[in-house]
């Protein structure tokens, strides 16, 4: 009996014999990946094929249907046109890859890591996307459906043209998302229904399209720097007692913001006492100037 790996026309990419040494159709796939075999058009439909690395593959037109691929790895691959459709994707890892057209739907991506890479023209639609990390990538003209991104992070990321939306827009599909070092030329939040769910820093937060009219203004002094969103009445700070997680922003309505300051730093930790009087001093001003917007 032989194990045959086939596109969609039904016809034979690469073939064994089942054996010990190959008794499924993963260690199959393995096989014709490290021999390079071309896997264009390939199509794989309720396969497990969890923790394949895919390494250096033109994945052209390749469609996955329904199935596992938990811990897989996308290593300098190239894609294009790319289906995923009804996958546990959830801890894929994709690293100095590059994807045109790609489509997602329906599938697990939960703790995704996405690095040093590209993504142009995706679409992923009704997945669940929640603690993916972006890192250092261009994700352009890159829709997210309908899915849920709460508690994703966004770091270092060209997200031109890239689009948030959400046929039922409610607190929990993105809430905690964070933005860090992000370019996002318009890129429409539109479906947002409150950016005080989200993490924003270092990114340029006026370029994009919101549900609501949203003012900022940024006050940067010697030791500290601060963000408020006027409209939504937000304050997202950085304080130096939280640099070792680059995540990590303290994030409130300015009320609580002003009592952090007032009432010694109870949350961030600082001791202005000791020899933080600067930062103290600094943020006292802050405060006054944002209620001077209230």
């Amino acid at each position: 009996m032989k194990i045959q790996l086939l596109n969609h026309q039904k016809k034979v990419l690469y073939e064994l014999e089942k054996s010990e040494l190959f008794p499924d159709y993963c260690s199959v796939l393995k096989e014709a990946i490290a021999y390079n075999v071309d896997l264009t058009g390939l199509l794989i439909e309720s396969e497990y094929i969890d923790g394949v690395v895919w390494r250096g593959v033109s994945m052209k037109g390749i469609t996955i249907k329904n199935c596992s691929m938990r811990g897989a790895k996308l290593l300098e691959c190239y894609g294009d046109n790319l289906s995923f459709d009804s996958c546990d994707l959830s801890g894929l890892k994709v690293q100095k890859t590059k994807l045109n057209g790609v489509y997602i739907s329906d599938s697990n991506l939960i703790g995704l890591s996405f690095r040093n890479s590209s993504s142009n023209n995706a679409f992923i639609d009704c997945s669940n996307c929640s603690k993916a990390s972006f890192y250092e990538s261009n994700i352009e003209n890159t829709t997210f459906h309908t899915c849920n991104i709460s508690d994703a992070v966004f770091d270092a990321c060209n997200l031109d043209g890239t689009a948030f939306i959400h046929s039922e827009p409610s607190k929990l599909w993105i809430k905690d998302a964070c933005f860090i070092n992000c370019l996002k030329v318009g890129c429409d939040m539109s479906f947002v229904d409150d950016i005080s769910l989200l993490y924003f820093w270092e990114t340029n937060i006026r370029d994009i399209q919101y549900k609501n009219e949203e003012r900022f203004t940024e006050v940067e002094n010697t030791h500290s720097k601060v963000i408020y969103a006027i409209d939504s009445d937000t304050v997202w700070w950085k304080p130096y007692s939280w640099s070792h997680n680059k995540v990590k922003i303290f994030r409130s309505n300015l009320d609580s913001f002003c009592n952090e300051v007032q009432n010694g730093f109870p949350i961030t930790d600082l001791h202005p006492k000791m020899d933080d009087f600067e930062i103290e001093k600094e943020l006292l001003l802050v405060c006054r100037y944002l209620k001077s917007w209230v």
